[in-house]
């Protein structure tokens, strides 16, 4: 089991396949921030659409941030720890 924070940046169809086995393969506690463009009132809505069980989610804590992955200043809002990421998905 992976541990640790996985940064993934941009939003795209199948993102909830993504959630789902990033949720199988991670450790307890583990986070997944989620960097884009769509607004936040948005996300939940449009996971549960995509096939995402918010309520089936064990392992990861998903954790929204607004904003596009190309602009430094939206990167800056990033809760980035001196141990970084586990892994990035573009």
């Amino acid at each position: 089991m992976l541990q640790g924070a996985v940064l993934i940046c941009g939003w795209r169809p199948g993102i909830a396949m993504v959630l789902k086995t990033l949720d199988k393969v991670m450790s307890f506690g583990s986070e997944v921030h989620l960097l884009a463009d769509v607004p936040l009132r948005d996300r939940d809505s449009l996971l549960v659409a995509d096939g995402l069980d918010l309520d089936y989610i064990r392992n990861i804590k998903l954790k929204h941030f607004q904003g596009r992955p190309g602009i430094a200043q939206d990167l800056l809002q990033l809760p980035i720890t001196p141990g970084g990421y586990t892994a990035a998905v573009l």
